[in-house]
């Protein structure tokens, strides 16, 4: 039963090993047809949105972070719908 465990436990840490590779994620990304386009502009949003973010972060008050909020949200431009990689079931709209 050991030998049984110890040989599921090696497969799963190999599989994941191998799914977790960037050379696998790359791949993927090149060969899984229009989920790419999907993918690029899930991308997209999320640096627009980390840009939001990391300046908000900066704010010395919160009053400022508030203002640098509004203002950088405003300033960026998004798709008229799009996901974000929090749940696939998830959409967004501008």
């Amino acid at each position: 039963m050991e030998c049984i465990i110890y040989t599921a436990a090696l497969f799963i840490h190999t599989v994941l090993t191998i799914f977790c590779s960037v050379s696998f994620k790359q791949a993927y990304i090149r060969n899984c047809g229009a989920h790419r386009i999907e993918i690029g502009h899930q991308m997209f949003v999320m640096r627009r949105l980390e840009s939001v973010a990391e300046a908000v972060v900066l704010g010395d008050s919160k009053d400022e972070r508030l203002r640098i909020l509004k203002e950088r949200l405003n300033a960026i431009v998004l798709p008229t719908t799009f996901k974000l990689p929090l749940s696939p079931h998830l959409n967004a709209s501008t």
